[in-house]
């Protein structure tokens, strides 16, 4: 995998169902640019569950702006289509869950939960 064009994130591995899944965080400025959510172009089987409900999205959005220094907002769960490499701070079996997330910039980004908190944390990317 070349990763000179990617995005590197510090992560947490886990294992569910025999698969490898990742926790990480981001700066809030990237979430409106790299993850994706517009129900128009995906097709049926990549849409969240819940359509946007553009109504919520003021009052989301004046939450976090009103509280820059307290908001709280869970986790966004995406799902990719590109290549992800691993690498571990350490083979110590503890810390080989704790690394650098690399992941391909031409993967595409798809939220499964969390399309409201994008939504108006793009809506706050424009009010700044």
């Amino acid at each position: 995998m070349d990763t000179s064009f990617g995005y590197s994130f510090p992560a947490i591995r886990g294992v569910q169902a025999g698969k490898e899944y990742y926790v990480s965080m981001c700066p809030m400025r990237l979430i409106p640019k790299i993850f994706l959510f517009n129900e128009e172009e995906l097709i049926p089987e990549l849409r969240a569950q819940r359509q946007l409900n553009k109504a919520r999205i003021p009052e989301m959005t004046r939450y976090v702006t009103e509280n820059l220094d307290s908001y709280i907002f869970s986790a966004i769960t995406a799902s990719l289509d590109g290549n992800v490499r691993f690498d571990p701070i350490s083979t110590n079996l503890d810390e080989s869950k704790i690394g650098v997330l690399h992941i391909q910039m031409d993967s595409r980004f798809v939220i499964n939960d969390g399309q409201h908190r994008r939504a108006a944390i793009y809506r706050c990317s424009l009010l700044h």
